[in-house]
């Protein structure tokens, strides 16, 4: 395409042109795909690996191995749960052809975020010289939030190829001036949008920052053929929304619970607390969708700590760097990439999109071409030649080692409750139980068992546990409406015991409700074992690092 070919007229970073320089410059390409290989590598041996699914990766994939194609087009889905039509789909579509099983519902985000690869690679080409392509490139390869999401059962992968393909197809069309390009260009984010919801700002971002731009510098004829895809992009957003997207928008409790994480920006703030909120977003923000950070420093360690650790300055240098380049040099480039930010802050500060963690990883395409931009711009002011290596080093130093340490540790991959380990869990028992035992699943772990239930056929049909929370009013009589549970289980000589051992929400929970749960030391699936224990004697036990599985031997 035409604008490939700016990466190479681009004047190069002043100073001594070292064999290293020339190498790279000689062999970018080469260089390039070297990165674009680890990339898929890394994202392969993931994917194989094929770990557990977590229960968010539960909640949506019980919806897609049950429902048939007009079933997942009519919401609402299980568990509450949103996600675009084109994702469904195309995630039903892969079940289909290869089954039930976790690599198959992994499948489509596989091919979306290796596809991102190489949509960015087009884009990053157009906007920053060789080296700085290799560092862009090296940072949408490795880092670990982007690799993940690339493996997860969930559509962030798709938010993350549809923002490369928007930007691309801006690259691709924005300086046309016929009917059919602006038409095309209208079809390609029309269509777009329909696999993914966060792409709207990316889209409207473009919208509104072209004809801004073309209004104050008087480009009338530009401005009127932008209307065109713009229009497009409008009325298939619409369609979209009344038909899909309107029925998922009113869910009080997620609003309310993204509010209690403060995942909304103040608006407007009303205290220096609020305010800490702009300061600790944009932090936040690097580490979960580009992954830069040194050490991952966890919760019992304090906010200063942590984010000390994550070291975020540099980053951010980099992006006040290269968003002042962009301003000065490529203004219209400048408001392409602006945006897209100001409108979802917008959208966060009246409740309609939190900005927290996963629901970052639209904006990493973005994020990434401001980082290197203004990596390119320092090392245009730093004469030694030393810095064009340690600037780079740093950068990428928090991304290679953790991506490392997951790939020797690929049980840590994904953190927390993101490593269930639910289906060892329940193999176990599959492989032990015996005719005329029972299984008791605990609520906290309904939605894990169904889905493997449906996928790997297991040969035990258990007694899911009724979560009573709401209707007891202390701990005690939490317990005494479990008893028609117990009772159930008296009938059998042996019961298997299983839960998860920290969740103790589920989804639809408004925050710290019911207050007795929560204000007491309460240990999900502890008055299950406890009766249990009661009426017989524990005849064996396994755990993973999030469930546990018990068994007991009922006196008769």
């Amino acid at each position: 395409m035409h604008f490939q070919t700016n990466v190479l007229s681009r004047e190069h970073v002043p100073g001594s042109s070292t064999s290293i320089e020339r190498y790279i410059r000689e062999n970018i390409a080469m260089l390039t795909w070297l990165i674009i290989g680890v990339g898929i590598a890394v994202r392969l041996f993931h994917f194989f690996y094929n770990r557990s699914l977590w229960t968010d990766e539960a909640y949506l994939s019980n919806s897609i191995i049950r429902m048939d194609f007009v079933r997942l087009a009519i919401p609402p889905l299980e568990y509450e749960q949103k996600a675009p039509i084109g994702f469904l789909w195309m995630s039903k579509l892969c079940v289909l052809l290869f089954g039930k099983k976790e690599m198959a519902l992994r499948l489509f985000p596989l091919i979306c975020g290796i596809s991102s690869l190489f949509v960015f690679k087009r884009v990053a080409s157009y906007f920053l010289k060789p080296a700085g392509l290799l560092v862009a490139m090296a940072i949408i390869a490795i880092a670990p939030p982007l690799v993940y999401y690339a493996v997860e059962a969930k559509q962030y992968a798709t938010d993350l190829l549809a923002t490369t393909l928007a930007l691309y197809a801006y690259l691709r069309f924005h300086e046309r001036k016929t009917i059919l390009s602006m038409l095309l260009w209208g079809v390609w984010g029309a269509v777009i949008i329909w696999f993914s919801y966060a792409v709207i700002f990316i889209l409207a971002g473009i919208a509104f920052a072209l004809s801004v731009y073309y209004l104050f510098t008087r480009d009338w004829q530009k401005f009127f053929y932008g209307m065109l895809p713009f229009s497009m992009w409008l009325l298939s957003f619409a369609i979209n929304y009344l038909l899909f997207t309107q029925k998922h928008a009113d869910s009080q409790w997620l609003i309310d619970w993204f509010a209690g994480i403060k995942s909304f920006m103040p608006f407007p703030p009303t205290s220096g607390k609020e305010l800490t909120w702009f300061i600790t977003m944009p932090l936040s923000m690097l580490h979960f969708s580009i992954g830069l950070s040194w050490l991952d420093l966890g919760y019992n360690y304090s906010n200063l700590w942590r984010t000390l650790g994550r070291m975020p300055w540099l980053p951010l240098i980099c992006i006040g760097l290269g968003a002042l380049v962009f301003f000065r040099q490529e203004k219209k480039h400048f408001l392409v990439l602006l945006f897209p930010f100001l409108l979802a802050m917008v959208a966060s500060g009246l409740k309609m999109y939190p900005l927290f963690e996963r629901l970052f990883i639209f904006l990493a395409p973005l994020l990434i071409l401001l980082v290197v931009r203004g990596y390119e711009q320092l090392m245009h002011q730093l004469s030694a030649v030393r810095w064009k290596y340690i600037i780079p080093a740093l950068l990428l130093v928090g991304a290679i080692g953790n991506s490392l340490h997951i790939l020797f540790n690929p049980s840590t991959f994904g953190k927390h409750a993101k490593n269930m380990t639910g289906r060892a869990a329940l193999l176990y028992v599959n492989d032990r139980v015996q005719k005329g035992d029972g299984v008791y699943i605990y609520w906290n772990f309904e939605p894990i068992y169904r889905y493997y239930k449906e996928a790997y056929e297991l040969k035990y049909e258990a007694i899911v546990g009724q979560d009573v929370r709401l209707a007891s009013n202390n701990q005690i009589d939490y317990s005494y409406k479990l008893t028609p549970d117990i009772d159930q289980l008296e009938a059998y000589n042996r019961v298997w015991l299983v839960y998860h051992k920290y969740r103790k929400f589920t989804i639809g929970d408004y925050a710290h409700q019911p207050a007795w749960y929560y204000a007491t030391d309460f240990h999900p699936g502890q008055v299950v074992y406890q009766k249990l224990l009661e009426k017989g004697k524990e005849a064996n036990t396994f755990q993973t690092r999030e469930v546990k599985v018990h068994l007991f031997t009922l006196s008769k």
